[in-house]
């Protein structure tokens, strides 16, 4: 189990043991959210400095320093699918990282508030056949992205409160979709 905190660290926990077997320290101000890909090689975690940090878990060290948002990131997520990082600010963006070289493939823009939270969806591909994205945030949506192209396929709104987190159900067709969101009123299903 990974672990965030305003200390700046990222600690890693073995949770038989209550004890915490890995710390890193090297984010420059408070780390808040934080993504393991599917087989634990790596963990991303993102400050409020507007950082990403990508870290080798066996290696114990930082890979890359991902910069480029101009204000706090507040959700990561690692693709299981392929090599990309999808990074959320309250900037507005999301972006699209490259897990193996550390550049930003895509700048996605869209959203006219604060972007809390993204998921990807790697089963469920798009016409470019790249897997399916979805961001919430402080406007009160939910947007699709095609990772490929950078295009908003599909913006939901209904939500009466900023979108912060939401779980992906993956379905196997593309209009099957099930989003399952909470916003600062409710919970609601798309």
């Amino acid at each position: 189990m990974a672990a965030v905190s305003l200390d700046q660290t990222v600690r890693l926990w073995d949770v038989q043991s209550a004890q915490a077997v890995r710390t890193w320290t090297r984010h420059a101000d408070w780390v808040y959210p934080v993504a393991f890909n599917p087989d634990g090689r790596y963990l991303v975690s993102g400050s409020n400095n507007g950082s990403v940090r990508v870290w080798e878990v066996a290696q114990q060290n930082c890979r890359f320093t991902l910069t480029g948002h101009s204000d706090q990131v507040c959700s990561v997520a690692i693709c299981p699918a392929n090599h990309l990082i999808a990074s959320a600010s309250r900037d507005r963006t999301i972006r699209l990282w490259d897990l193996h070289t550390g550049q930003c493939e895509c700048i996605l823009r869209g959203h006219t508030d604060w972007v809390y939270a993204v998921a990807f969806a790697p089963t469920l591909k798009t016409s470019s056949g790249f897997p399916l994205l979805a961001s919430g945030g402080a406007d009160f949506t939910i947007r699709l992205w095609d990772c490929h192209s950078g295009e908003c396929l599909e913006v939901l709104s209904g939500h009466q409160g900023q979108v912060w987190v939401w779980h992906l159900l993956q379905l196997n067709i593309w209009r099957g979709l099930v989003l399952i969101t909470l916003c600062e009123f409710g919970i609601s299903q798309r």
